[in-house]
């Protein structure tokens, strides 16, 4: 099993290197980081925020390849007796190393532009984050490929509350006015309860986990990881597949990231609760 998670954290830091070496080093940056786009320079706000989320699309383009393939190896095995699968703590641990050196120092020596050390700072750290969550997820795909269908049906429905902070901000953008942003943040956090709801009243036995952490951690990962990966990959034009701003994902002060943050963990408490709580079938009762 060591070995398996040696293999895992090996490619994982093959992929996020290899595009962390292409994407800074070796592609320009006007196609990576739309640096020049709109007199964008490579120091202003938006561009240093490409470099961030940097860590998070390579990260995130782990988690699909890796979710894939544990997940085809977690049906073929499905028969074996004692399936637990390789351990994603294990796995993170190997991986980290390697990425806590060889992302700094790829950028500081080889990066064009230069970018400035908080940035690479960030970078690394939500690389680490991201795959720590790609580990995560792709041991579950292993070991219960249908239960990582339902939370993630499930996380879904909380995803509307991580756009919260930004809403908050943009009155101060001068983007709409506070009421109109009062009405979207009120809209944001009935979503969430609205759709277990709906899955507690269609999907009898489709059942929430005994922790919300798993509900927590499927939205983060679907809202910082699997959405930012789509974006760089599909809503990208050909030639020009860049690195989304993290203002798209992030509001631009800390407290509201935390608040963010805070209103997913008790939104998922809270559909959890929920689906805990579904009816259930006469079958089930008895």
């Amino acid at each position: 099993m060591k070995r398996n998670e040696l293999t895992w954290a090996v490619a994982a830091d093959a992929i996020i290197l290899g595009l962390v070496a292409y994407w800074f080093a070796i592609a320009e940056p006007e196609r990576v980081f739309l640096v020049g786009h709109l007199n964008a320079g490579a120091l202003d706000v938006i561009t240093r925020g490409r470099y961030w989320m940097a860590g998070l699309v390579a990260s995130g383009l782990v988690l699909c390849l890796s979710t894939l393939t544990l997940a085809i190896l977690g049906i073929a095995h499905r028969n074996q007796p004692n399936k637990s699968g390789p351990s994603w703590l294990h796995m993170w641990l190997y991986a980290t190393p390697l990425l806590a050196g060889g992302i700094p120092a790829i950028i500081l020596l080889g990066g064009k532009p230069s970018v400035p050390p908080v940035d690479v700072l960030g970078c690394t750290l939500l690389a680490l984050g991201g795959t720590a969550l790609a580990a995560a997820v792709s041991v579950m795909a292993y070991r219960d490929l249908r239960l990582l269908f339902r939370q993630a049906l499930v996380s879904v429905g909380i995803a509307p509350v991580l756009l919260v902070g930004q809403i908050i901000e943009l009155p101060g953008w001068r983007s709409t006015t506070p009421l109109t942003a009062g009405i979207m943040v009120v809209a944001c956090l009935c979503v969430g309860p609205l759709w277990a709801w709906l899955l507690r009243n269609s999907c009898r036995k489709l059942g929430a986990c005994r922790s919300p952490w798993p509900l927590y951690l499927g939205i983060v990962t679907i809202g910082y990881l699997v959405t930012p990966v789509a974006h760089h990959l599909l809503l990208t034009p050909p030639g020009y597949h860049y690195i989304t701003a993290a203002s798209n994902f992030f509001a631009s002060k800390w407290w509201l990231v935390l608040l963010t943050f805070l209103l997913t963990l008790l939104q998922a408490m809270w559909m959890n609760h929920i689906m805990n709580a579904a009816p259930r079938s006469k079958n089930e009762a008895t």
